[in-house]
């Protein structure tokens, strides 16, 4: 079962294009990854709308070293990287791939509403 990183957004990310902002991260990532931000973007003639499931988070497949996560902290659009923490140590507290797939079908039925 794999498992995801949850990033927070800063203000600036939170309101930025979920594909302005996918292409942001891709760009500060080297390497194959798989970024998940739970959001739909809806096109209705000329006008565009984005549907926001769940806000402020972007996951991303964790398939590279967690020292590149925690290089994202406090850049434009990402706050933090969201950890558990014990008494020595910072560690990634992850979201496994159920949870993503429960977040992606629940984001299809929301934004299709049966059409």
């Amino acid at each position: 079962m794999a498992e995801w990183v949850v990033l927070e957004l800063t203000p600036q990310g939170e309101d930025e294009d979920p594909e302005v902002l996918r292409r942001s991260i891709s760009r500060m990532i080297k390497g194959p990854k798989e970024i998940f931000i739970p959001a739909s973007i809806i096109t209705l003639g000329h006008s565009r709308s984005v549907y926001k499931l769940i806000e402020n988070y972007v996951f991303i497949k964790r398939n590279i070293p967690d020292s590149i996560f925690f290089k994202l902290e406090n850049t434009k659009y990402i706050a933090s990287v969201l950890t558990v923490t014990d008494r020595y140590s910072r560690r990634i507290a992850p979201v496994y791939d159920k949870n993503i797939e429960q977040m992606k079908t629940q984001l299809r039925v929301e934004t299709d509403q049966g059409i």
